[in-house]
């Protein structure tokens, strides 16, 4: 495994060293605030859906190492020609299409570095209980990287006056030592999950057909009527076998909260045998209580539907609408703090050293939430730690906001970056869990999705956005000041309706309470090393 910890050693090491001093370096290409912030809201909107086609790709034709080595290795050429800009236009459509073209370099190595650590692969390392070595261990060295280059970076650029030379010399040189282990990426474990996947799905497939009373309808109880015939009909009892074997070994390496919906989301697909028919259940009555509180979201059937109908039913649910628009309003605040913190610590007089540290803090800070996230999930449950996020995020900007009074440094920032712990390592751990608790059945990575889009799209794109017209118009307080009320009006709108839809029966607090109890006892269950790193597995910072 020695391969992916050099890989996010060296990856976000070079990414620390350019990515979060670009907004510096555009405003001293000669773009003013309001240009900044209209970059910092186009990227998300680039690299998001762009990761998701791309890695689709990748992941339907098995060309992963293809598409890794050249997306990585022409976002590095396109990105290093930044430093050659000079006007708007130019630099945003550099920005942008580096963003577009290196979107799926993370999620791919994210999803074999998974794969391998998964304890059937012959590539992990086995512990005395026999649980394959765990994916955090392999990501902390990310987090590594970019907490210890992003001051090297600072200092260096500090040295030499403010030279984006030097942001641009360390980027590229890390970013050629990231090529090695690029090249040496085991696909093996990656590929053969794959595979098994299908096989997973060609076997729920077939498990619906029985149930439905439709053997007769073009695909053979047996299975046999799947795509590829991948899946062989019961004259090969050979094949059989290897296929309930397979579908043990997948559900083995499932992640822990997986297992902790395995009742919900496995219904109709325990039994793989095709000896025995099993005759239909009549469902029970419904009563008048069942129709006022249906069952959670992800506890509803939806056979039948396409992924466009699937994707409505999630949208439509009172519950996810209100858990988007909360982490919309965090969103907000990100996409504010992100674009203009570098900036106004300049503006007070800070030196490329005092941000490149102010990264290292916040490194240190998410680390620390990360691993112990399960343990405040657990204590205070997922919507109290939302809210424990929000007063966060109030504390900081209002930090900022009054930044400027305090005993006339900007050193005394460092302090506060100490609440990205909590303002970036327990909203996406509490979020990435609350969307695993609302998806529906068969949109689990989709919903995951979703939540980023909202958090770092949507709310990110509108932060920086309407930050960069309000610093051209009233300053850097100001700008801080503002991202305050909007994050504080919108923690009460949204806490006030969450209270109204639970008063009157649109979402069901029992039975939330409940699936957020039973998550919080598998994650507790689960290994330290993976319980940090394992929710940490999506977001590439600075690279997104």
């Amino acid at each position: 495994m020695l391969v992916l910890k050099l890989w996010y050693l060296f990856y976000f090491a070079s990414a620390s060293c350019l990515q979060p001093f670009l907004p510096l370096i555009f405003r001293r290409a000669g773009l003013d605030p309001q240009h900044v912030g209209t970059i910092a809201a186009l990227r998300p909107w680039v690299g998001l859906p762009c990761g998701a086609v791309l890695s689709g790709i990748a992941d339907k034709y098995r060309i992963h190492s293809l598409i890794l080595t050249a997306c990585f290795t022409l976002s590095v050429c396109v990105r290093l020609s930044v430093s050659v800009a000079s006007t708007f236009p130019t630099i945003l459509t550099v920005i942008l299409i580096a963003d577009a073209v290196n979107s799926p370099t993370n999620i791919i190595v994210d999803a074999a570095a998974i794969a391998a650590c998964s304890p059937s692969s012959s590539f992990s390392p086995t512990n005395t209980n026999g649980e394959g070595e765990a994916y955090g261990r392999q990501r902390l060295y990310g987090a590594v990287g970019w907490g210890t280059f992003s001051f090297i970076s600072g200092i260096a650029q500090t040295w030499f006056h403010g030279a984006a030379a030097a942001a641009f010399l360390l980027y590229g040189v890390l970013a050629i030592a990231t090529l090695v282990p690029t090249l040496r990426i085991p696909w093996g474990p990656l590929h053969a999950k794959l595979e098994e996947e299908h096989l997973h799905s060609c076997a729920g497939l077939r498990e619906d057909v029985r149930e439905g009373g439709q053997e007769n309808s073009g695909m053979n109880v047996d299975g046999s009527g799947c795509s590829d015939g991948i899946i062989s009909n019961s004259s090969n009892p050979h094949k059989e076998i290897g296929l309930r074997g397979v579908v043990s070994n997948r559900s083995r390496e499932t992640s822990p909260l997986r297992h902790a919906f395995n009742g919900i989301h496995t219904a109709g697909r325990g039994t793989l045998s095709p000896q025995k028919k099993k005759q239909p259940t009549p469902p029970p009555p419904q009563t008048t209580n069942d129709l006022n509180n249906p069952p959670p979201l992800q506890q509803q059937r939806i056979k039948n539907k396409n992924f466009c109908q699937k994707l409505g039913v999630l949208l439509s649910s009172p519950e996810a609408l209100l858990f988007f628009s909360t982490v919309t309003v965090m969103g907000y605040a990100v996409g504010t703090i992100e674009s203009f913190l570098f900036l106004f610590l300049e503006d007070l007089g800070g030196s490329e050293t005092l941000m490149g540290l102010t990264l290292t803090v916040t490194c240190v800070a998410e680390t620390f939430v990360f691993y112990y996230a399960s343990h405040i999930m657990h204590f205070l449950g997922l919507d109290g730690c939302l809210h424990l996020c929000f007063l966060a995020f109030l504390v900081r900007l209002g930090s900022y906001a009054t930044l400027a009074h305090w005993k006339q440094t900007p050193w005394t920032v460092l302090p506060v970056e100490l609440l990205h712990g909590l303002t970036f390592g327990l909203t996406w751990s509490a979020g990435t869990a609350k969307s695993a608790l609302i998806s529906p059945a068969g949109l689990e990575a989709t919903t995951q999705s979703v939540f980023q889009g909202f958090i770092f799209g949507l709310g990110y794109g509108m932060g920086g956005f309407m930050a960069g017209r309000k610093y051209n118009l009233n300053g850097p307080e100001a700008v801080f000041r503002s991202a305050f009320w909007v994050v504080a009006v919108g923690w009460v709108v949204t806490t006030g309706v969450g209270w109204w839809l639970r008063k009157y029966g649109w979402i069901d607090h029992r039975s939330s309470s409940s699936r957020e109890q039973m998550y919080s006892e598998v994650e507790m269950s689960d290994g330290g090393g993976r319980r940090g790193g394992r929710i940490m597995i999506e977001r590439d910072r600075g690279e997104g």
